[in-house]
């Protein structure tokens, strides 16, 4: 009977020692590995107060209608900065076309792991010199801009989080931005006195200003 015991005991241990070891193994599969996470790229389009589509109607705040037809424009050099003030930057260039809403969203892949602590990024591209269009009509006159910059590509000011973004292997990330499309028609862009905007010239260069100073940091989803 001792022997039986004895056995059945064994038998028993050898299980449970097994039974562990496999859990182990799991845990360690679950457990992320690697140096690089991803991060969605969020542009939102507004027009004052409102969430803005194409070929729809917006008054403007000096009463006039404003209606875009067309529009489209590039980023680039997203960079995220790291807390020691360094960054890294992507080296994906996105068109974002207004009437393809999905086109607004840029999934970013292989960003080192860290924490970062805010984003900067260029409108245009470095093989092209026009860096954003916009077509419509405002209180009836028509309107064809294109924004254009002689010395490359066009960054934005350092947009700061004021919290910290993490990139892991398991995070998912979401950077929400957006553009004030109203905020177009500011400084030295006036729709009924240039009807078109030539490249190049200084109207072009403030309409590149306004886009500029039309981006917003809106929030993080982690």
């Amino acid at each position: 009977m001792k022997h039986i015991f004895y056995a059945a005991f064994a038998a028993l241990s050898l299980l449970t020692f097994s039974s562990c070891h496999k859990d182990h193994d799991n845990h360690d599969d679950n457990t992320p590995t690697g140096t690089a996470g991803a991060l969605e790229f969020e542009m939102e389009h507004k027009f004052g107060a409102s969430a803005f589509q194409v070929n729809t109607p917006y008054v403007d705040a000096n009463g006039d209608t404003v209606i875009f037809s067309s529009g489209n424009y590039y980023i680039s050099h997203i960079r995220l900065i790291k807390t020691d003030g360094s960054y890294y930057e992507s080296a994906l260039t996105h068109e974002i076309n207004l009437a393809i809403p999905g086109s607004a969203s840029v999934d970013m892949a292989d960003i080192p792991n860290g924490d970062y602590t805010g984003v900067q990024f260029a409108l245009g591209t470095e093989t092209s010199a026009v860096f954003g269009t916009v077509s419509g009509s405002v209180a009836n006159a028509a309107f064809d801009y294109e924004a254009y910059n002689a010395n490359g590509a066009a960054l934005t000011s350092i947009f700061d989080f004021g919290s910290v973004l993490s990139i892991a292997p398991n995070a998912a990330p979401v950077l929400h931005m957006s553009m004030n499309m109203e905020s177009l028609f500011a400084i030295g862009i006036t729709p009924a006195v240039y009807s078109t905007i030539a490249a190049g010239t200084t109207e072009s260069e403030s309409f590149l200003t306004n886009m500029l100073g039309a981006i917003t940091f809106e929030h993080l989803h982690q």
